[in-house]
């Protein structure tokens, strides 16, 4: 068995990214019991508890999570890039185009390169159209 030392933060995401992957959630979160606390992993952990949730299509509870985990990572503009991705696909999944663009918008007001949510929010408003 794999074990890592709490002081290598790097090795324990990628554990916890690869226990998601896996399906293995309950050792994700586990996992993620051994993070550091402080504000910053704090912060982190919440958005990676929304991620398990995730990929548990739990889609409900993953938005609520991640807009927990949002609010506390101010300090971290690629976290918020990614709590605010991962905030689409959950909106995507309840219908909530409302959000969905909202926080599309949200990703490109930050980072107005990011193809991820150019070509996201572009399909999501040309299916709108399709649809109206």
């Amino acid at each position: 068995m794999l074990t890592i030392d709490a002081s290598n933060v790097n090795a324990l995401l990628m554990l916890v990214d690869l226990t998601i992957e896996r399906g293995e959630f309950e050792k994700a979160r586990s996992t993620l019991q051994v993070l550091p606390r402080n504000p910053e992993m704090d912060a982190l952990r919440l958005h990676l508890q929304g991620r398990i949730l995730m990929a548990e299509s739990k889609w409900q509870d993953a938005a609520k999570q991640l807009l927990v985990a949002h609010r506390f990572l101010a300090e971290s503009p690629g976290m918020i890039e990614r709590t605010d991705m991962a905030l689409t696909s959950c909106f995507r999944k309840l219908g909530d185009q409302k959000s969905q663009a909202a926080a599309y918008r949200r990703v490109l007001k930050a980072n107005p390169v990011s193809m991820s949510a150019r070509l996201g929010f572009g399909g999501d408003l040309r299916r709108q159209r399709a649809n109206a």
